[in-house]
C-alpha cells in the first residue's frame, strides 16, 4: 500500500469513499468480531469535521471519516488497523483508526491518524523493508 500526501487528501479525496479493516466490534459495547470485518465511510476535510461534536480537539495530525449522521464506522478493537482508499488496483493507505466517540455515533465520526504526517518515521525505522 501507498501512502498519499496531505493536500492530496485533503482536497482530491475529500468526501471519498475509504475502506477501514479491523477485528473490533460490530456495534457499541458489542462482541469482538470473529472475522475480518471492513467498513467503507467517507473522508471528511478537518474542516468538517472540526464542525461536528470534535471541534477542536481534531489536529493536522488527525484525519476524520464517517457519516453526520452516524450509520457505519470503526470500533473498539479496530485500533492500530487501516484506513485506505482505492486506487485502480492500488489500495493507498492515508490513515490508522485511532479514536471516536462510540460507534457510529451521529455528529461523531471516526478519527484516524493521518499517516503522511509520519512518513519521515516510517521510512527512517524500516530502512530494511521491500516496498512493493
Amino acid at each position: 500500500m501507498d501512502v498519499l500526501e496531505d493536500s492530496l487528501i485533503q482536497i482530491m479525496y475529500r468526501n471519498i469513499e475509504s475502506v477501514a479493516v479491523g477485528w473490533g466490534a460490530t456495534s457499541q459495547q458489542g462482541q469482538i468480531s470473529t472475522k475480518l470485518r471492513e467498513v467503507t465511510v467517507p473522508i471528511m476535510s478537518n474542516i468538517d469535521c472540526k464542525r461536528t461534536g470534535y471541534t477542536s480537539r481534531i489536529t493536522d495530525n488527525m484525519l476524520c471519516a464517517g457519516f453526520k449522521e452516524g450509520k457505519k464506522d470503526s470500533c473498539q478493537g479496530d485500533s492500530g488497523g487501516p484506513l485506505h482508499i482505492i486506487n485502480g488496483s492500488y489500495h493507498n493507505i492515508v490513515g490508522i483508526v485511532s479514536w471516536g466517540e462510540g460507534c457510529a455515533q451521529p455528529n461523531y465520526p471516526g478519527v484516524y491518524t493521518r499517516v503522511n504526517r509520519y512518513i519521515t518515521w516510517i521510512m527512517s525505522n524500516t530502512k530494511d523493508a521491500c516496498y512493493c
